[in-house]
């Protein structure tokens, strides 16, 4: 092959790999109230956790102490000291809130509806 039809090759491939569209990809596990999910979103720089949870599902937060938390997503809600939701970025605990954490492309947020392990349960009387 040509010097010069080599290097059009690469440049196709060089543009293709440049101009891709950059994803992360969401899943979100209901625990036993939903099926799961899984969605691919478009990334961009500075997006956080929390954007890209808010790009495929429809949320509800609230603030404690300079924070945002997750209190629903598609309508399931945290129930104070039985479950809530928790989230982890390529399969660890990343130890900052949703809202503060920026991903990269590429990467994979899961949120779990799980044992509220951070409240205590409100007795209900």
């Amino acid at each position: 092959m040509s010097k010069k039809i080599v290097l059009s090759l690469l440049f196709v491939i060089f543009a293709a790999a440049m101009y891709a569209q950059k994803e992360v990809t969401v899943k979100i596990n209901y625990g036993e109230d939903k099926t799961a999910e899984s969605v691919k979103v478009e990334w961009h720089k500075g997006m956080t956790a929390m954007d890209a949870l808010q790009k495929c599902a429809t949320i509800e937060t609230y603030p404690a102490k300079g924070y945002v938390f997750v209190s629903s997503i598609n309508g399931v809600r945290n129930v104070l000291g039985d479950n809530a939701w928790y989230y982890k970025v390529n399969g660890s605990s990343p130890g900052k809130t949703s809202f503060r954490l920026i991903i990269k492309s590429g990467d994979t947020i899961e949120w779990n509806y799980t044992k509220d392990v951070c409240s205590q349960k409100v007795d209900k009387k």
